[in-house]
């Protein structure tokens, strides 16, 4: 749910603005009347259920409608960033507010990019231990988790709207199976997982962002 929006924005040189602009409005006129995995699991809780049927909608006609993988990637990252708009929370998803008070209908916008700028762009999708064995540059920039919480646990719901294989969801919160996505910089081996990392680096300049919180 990181890389599609990132590959939107920085990784696309070729875009059909005007074929993008009519489904999005397409999507947007869908009629959401019906249940779906999405309303079935997030309705009523971070999500009006009329805007999480939407939502179901809008995710499974982008399947049908998305022509390849750059524009499939262009209408989730409008999806995401109208669900973030509608969601009943704080900012993540490790849970939601008991009152339900983001009731504004959900409605998907064009993505502002600029792929004229973007030639010379890579974006991964990778484990970071692995793709520094691959690549060299002038400033590497890390922004490692620095304490035990996992970003799966607060961004699942994004991540599950993004990945659409309907997995089992559990608990309250409504979250999936993460094991495949857990960070080793939130685990007790961070340190030799940063080790490795910085020993393998090849930058003139290593610019490091790390919180001091203790827990």
């Amino acid at each position: 749910s990181n890389y599609v929006p990132l590959k939107a924005f920085l990784g696309l040189t070729s875009i059909n603005f005007s074929k993008l602009r009519e489904k999005i409005k397409y999507l947007n006129f869908l009629s959401s009347d019906k249940d779906n995995y999405f309303s079935s699991n997030f309705g009523g809780t971070y999500f009006t259920f009329s805007n999480a049927k939407k939502i179901g909608r809008m995710r499974e006609e982008i399947e049908i409608i998305s022509d390849d993988d750059d524009e499939k990637c262009l209408l989730l990252t409008s999806l995401i960033y109208a669900v973030d708009k509608v969601a009943n929370t704080v900012g993540h998803y490790d849970a939601y507010r008991r009152s339900l008070d983001s009731v504004s209908p959900i409605k998907m916008l064009m993505p502002d990019v600029y792929p004229q700028i973007n030639y010379n762009n890579l974006v991964f999708k990778e484990d970071a231990n692995q793709i520094i064995r691959k690549i060299e540059c002038d400033i590497l920039y890390l922004d490692p988790p620095y304490n035990s919480r996992q970003y799966s646990d607060s961004y699942h719901l994004l991540e599950n709207l993004v990945d659409w294989k309907k997995p089992e969801l559990f608990g309250i919160a409504r979250k999936m199976d993460r094991s495949h996505i857990k960070s080793k910089y939130c685990l007790k081996n961070a340190r030799e997982t940063f080790e490795d990392l910085i020993i393998n680096a090849r930058a003139k300049h290593i610019l490091l962002s790390y919180n001091n919180t203790k827990n």
